[in-house]
């Protein structure tokens, strides 16, 4: 199975600047979508989108993880503390089979249940991205 190409379609949860879908959007030529709920952050990333004429594939709206509709989306990526895991089910319980969900820095080893496969990937300056795919 081939995790990443054009035909996939990337959700960032808690999209800040947008770098990320930026990123795939560039390189893989991913539709992508970021939610953020900050608007200065919103309207940067957005900027950035348009400049680099991507805007096609790519965007950032004002949302959070709770109501979006994430059941659509093949790659979900996440960089959430913590604190934040016990509203992460929410997310599990929505998304298809066989989606990726990328954790940067933290693991979601409590929902092992929900998993078909995991990788660890560790990246220069000790970053570690947990990746799951979904049962």
């Amino acid at each position: 199975m081939k995790l990443i190409n054009p035909s996939k379609r990337l959700v960032d949860l808690g999209a800040g600047d947008g770098r990320i879908i930026i990123y795939a959007g560039e390189k893989y030529h991913i539709h992508s979508i970021g939610l953020e709920i900050n608007l200065e952050l919103i309207k940067y990333g957005n900027n950035e989108i348009k400049i680099r004429n991507i805007g096609d594939i790519c965007n950032i709206i004002e949302a959070d993880f709770y109501d979006f509709n994430i059941s659509n989306m093949d790659i979900i990526f996440c960089f959430l503390i913590p604190t934040f895991l016990k509203y992460f089910l929410h997310v599990i319980k929505k998304i298809k089979s066989n989606s990726v969900i990328i954790s940067i820095r933290y693991p979601l080893n409590e929902f092992s249940k929900y998993w078909k496969k995991s990788y660890i990937i560790k990246a220069p300056d000790n970053l570690i991205a947990f990746i799951y795919i979904k049962k």
